[in-house]
Protein backbone atom coordinates (compact mmCIF):
# COMPACT_ATOMS: atom_id res chain seq x y z
CA UNK A 1 0.00 0.00 0.00
CA UNK A 2 2.08 3.30 -1.62
CA UNK A 3 -0.71 5.42 0.19
CA UNK A 4 -3.09 5.90 3.37
CA UNK A 5 -5.95 7.88 4.10
CA UNK A 6 -7.68 9.82 6.67
CA UNK A 7 -10.95 11.27 6.91
CA UNK A 8 -12.54 13.71 9.03
CA UNK A 9 -15.12 16.09 8.88
CA UNK A 10 -14.72 18.09 5.77
CA UNK A 11 -11.29 16.71 5.29
CA UNK A 12 -9.45 14.00 3.47
CA UNK A 13 -6.04 13.64 3.34
CA UNK A 14 -3.50 11.28 1.62
CA UNK A 15 -0.13 10.78 2.59
CA UNK A 16 2.92 8.29 1.77
CA UNK A 17 3.42 4.93 4.20
CA UNK A 18 6.94 4.98 5.36
CA UNK A 19 8.12 2.12 3.34
CA UNK A 20 6.99 3.49 -0.05
CA UNK A 21 9.25 7.16 1.40
CA UNK A 22 11.93 4.34 1.91
CA UNK A 23 11.14 3.16 -1.43
CA UNK A 24 11.92 6.56 -3.01
CA UNK A 25 14.80 7.68 -0.26
CA UNK A 26 16.35 3.84 -1.95
CA UNK A 27 16.37 5.10 -5.34
CA UNK A 28 17.53 8.47 -4.90
CA UNK A 29 19.99 7.99 -2.42
CA UNK A 30 20.87 12.18 -2.30
CA UNK A 31 23.33 13.23 0.27
CA UNK A 32 20.15 14.67 1.96
CA UNK A 33 18.23 11.23 1.90
CA UNK A 34 21.34 9.26 4.40
CA UNK A 35 19.72 10.37 7.64
CA UNK A 36 16.28 9.78 5.88
CA UNK A 37 16.64 6.12 5.02
CA UNK A 38 18.22 5.83 8.67
CA UNK A 39 15.31 7.03 10.38
CA UNK A 40 12.43 5.56 7.56
CA UNK A 41 14.33 1.90 8.59
CA UNK A 42 13.95 2.61 12.22
CA UNK A 43 10.40 3.46 11.73
CA UNK A 44 9.86 0.38 9.34
CA UNK A 45 11.41 -1.92 12.65
CA UNK A 46 14.11 -3.19 10.03
CA UNK A 47 16.80 -3.63 12.29
CA UNK A 48 19.31 -5.19 10.17
CA UNK A 49 18.14 -5.62 6.71
CA UNK A 50 19.81 -7.05 4.15
CA UNK A 51 20.50 -5.91 0.55
CA UNK A 52 18.24 -7.99 -0.71
CA UNK A 53 15.22 -7.00 1.47
CA UNK A 54 16.25 -3.42 0.94
CA UNK A 55 15.86 -4.57 -2.98
CA UNK A 56 12.40 -6.26 -2.04
CA UNK A 57 10.95 -2.66 -1.12
CA UNK A 58 12.40 -0.72 -4.22
CA UNK A 59 10.09 -3.30 -6.28
CA UNK A 60 7.28 -3.55 -4.13
CA UNK A 61 7.10 0.29 -4.90
CA UNK A 62 8.45 0.75 -8.27
CA UNK A 63 6.64 -1.90 -10.57
CA UNK A 64 7.54 -0.26 -14.24
CA UNK A 65 10.96 -0.80 -15.64
CA UNK A 66 10.25 1.59 -18.31
CA UNK A 67 9.70 4.31 -15.08
CA UNK A 68 12.95 3.05 -13.70
CA UNK A 69 14.72 3.21 -17.07
CA UNK A 70 14.47 7.13 -17.02
CA UNK A 71 14.76 7.30 -12.97
CA UNK A 72 18.59 4.95 -12.61
CA UNK A 73 21.59 5.43 -14.86
CA UNK A 74 23.03 2.73 -16.77
CA UNK A 75 21.12 -0.32 -18.81
CA UNK A 76 20.77 -3.19 -16.28
CA UNK A 77 18.34 -1.96 -13.59
CA UNK A 78 18.22 -4.77 -11.90
CA UNK A 79 21.95 -4.44 -11.26
CA UNK A 80 21.53 -0.72 -10.44
CA UNK A 81 19.11 -1.72 -7.96
CA UNK A 82 21.43 -4.27 -6.24
CA UNK A 83 24.11 -1.30 -5.96
CA UNK A 84 21.57 1.04 -4.88
CA UNK A 85 20.00 -1.56 -1.82
CA UNK A 86 23.95 -2.46 -0.81
CA UNK A 87 25.08 1.02 -0.82
CA UNK A 88 22.06 1.34 1.63
CA UNK A 89 22.35 -1.88 3.89
CA UNK A 90 26.20 -0.45 4.51
CA UNK A 91 24.89 2.82 5.32
CA UNK A 92 22.54 1.14 7.92
CA UNK A 93 25.37 -1.08 8.63
CA UNK A 94 27.49 2.11 9.37
CA UNK A 95 24.61 3.83 11.46
CA UNK A 96 24.40 0.91 13.69
CA UNK A 97 27.97 0.61 14.46
CA UNK A 98 28.40 4.44 15.31
CA UNK A 99 24.90 6.14 15.50
CA UNK A 100 26.81 9.62 15.57
CA UNK A 101 28.14 9.28 12.85
CA UNK A 102 24.92 10.88 11.09
CA UNK A 103 26.56 13.92 9.59
CA UNK A 104 29.46 12.44 7.76
CA UNK A 105 27.40 9.67 6.30
CA UNK A 106 25.01 12.34 4.94
CA UNK A 107 28.18 14.03 3.27
CA UNK A 108 29.26 10.61 1.63
CA UNK A 109 26.11 9.39 0.15
CA UNK A 110 26.46 11.77 -3.21
CA UNK A 111 25.76 8.92 -5.62
CA UNK A 112 27.92 7.93 -8.14
CA UNK A 113 27.24 7.86 -11.75
CA UNK A 114 27.08 4.09 -13.72
CA UNK A 115 29.91 5.22 -15.66
CA UNK A 116 31.78 6.03 -12.17
CA UNK A 117 31.10 2.09 -11.07
CA UNK A 118 31.51 0.62 -14.38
Amino acid sequence: MRWRHRDEPGLHVTYATDEFLLATKLVAQRRKDAADIVLLAERLQMKNPSAAELEQVIHRHYTDKDSLELILDGDDIDREIHFLAVRAERLLEKHRSDPTDATRTRRRMDRSTFHERS
